[in-house]
């Protein structure tokens, strides 16, 4: 009888191992994550809002980006989708909000120095400075 309750707390314990492998490999960390995250900063690289107004452009290529948030979707331990969250900054210093999405067209906004400030905290710069 003890060595049937060994056997299961060994296969038990082999089993959780696997699955964390499984998890780490496939799932919550890994290849399928930095490949989607490479994808989704492509997205904010590419994006090209022309203005008038130089300062109300944003060139992602140009771009400083100052902070990221980074949101992760999964189906079970399938990895679905993936959205950065961006705050840039252009060269004539003006605020960008990005959402780059790993599916889709990229969302973007102009934001207020007030809202940056507000956002970004020590991470902001003045313009001029």
């Amino acid at each position: 009888m003890n060595e049937d309750l060994s056997s299961l707390l060994f296969a038990l314990v082999g089993g959780a191992i696997g699955i964390g492998l499984f998890y780490y490999k496939n799932g919550f960390k890994g290849e399928p994550l930095k490949r989607m995250r490479a994808s989704t900063e492509l997205v904010f690289k590419r994006i090209k809002v022309d203005s008038s107004a130089p300062e109300f452009s944003l060139y992602g290529r140009t771009a400083k980006i100052v902070k990221v948030d980074e949101e992760v979707s999964y189906a079970g331990v399938e990895l679905v989708a993936m959205a950065l969250h961006i705050y840039a900054r252009n060269p004539q210093g003006e605020y960008f909000y990005v959402m780059a999405k790993s599916y889709g067209d990229p969302f973007v906004r102009h934001i207020s120095h007030a809202s940056a400030k507000a956002i970004l905290k020590e991470k902001y710069v003045a313009v001029g400075t």
